[in-house]
């Protein structure tokens, strides 16, 4: 074959050999570009609904933690700005996955680099 002729058009047999994967990525494309229309035009569609929930939810949680509201949801968020150091021990550190050195001692850190000298000491100021 060398061309399909369809209602007018002439359409080269490559543009028609495309996978599952190529129209999946086209279709995710425009619901993105859909979406991101909607949104910044603040008119509504059905492919935004779920990012405007999302905005929406976080917009109440805002609201909860600075009027210091408490419901089921907002409750880990104003814990959290409560305590902070209680969830450090939740959260995985660098520390606790580095290897061991040999000997069982704690690897040295490394010197720091030296700072570049700043050109404040110069006395010339942006409009001198």
């Amino acid at each position: 074959m060398t061309a399909v002729y369809d209602n007018g058009s002439v359409f080269e047999p490559e543009l028609l050999n495309l996978s599952d994967a190529d129209v999946l990525r086209s279709f995710s494309q425009a619901v993105q570009s859909v979406v991101a229309v909607s949104l910044y035009s603040s008119h509504l569609t059905l492919p935004a609904v779920p990012q405007a929930l999302m905005k929406a939810y976080g917009n109440v949680i805002s609201v909860a933690v600075e009027t210091n509201t408490r419901f089921e949801r907002s409750q880990k968020f104003l814990d959290y700005l409560a305590n902070p150091d209680a969830f450090k021990a939740a959260a995985p550190t660098a520390t606790a996955s580095a290897p061991a050195a040999p000997g069982g001692k704690k690897p040295e850190k490394a010197p720091e680099p030296e700072k570049p000298e700043s050109d404040e000491d110069m006395g010339l100021g942006l409009f001198d």
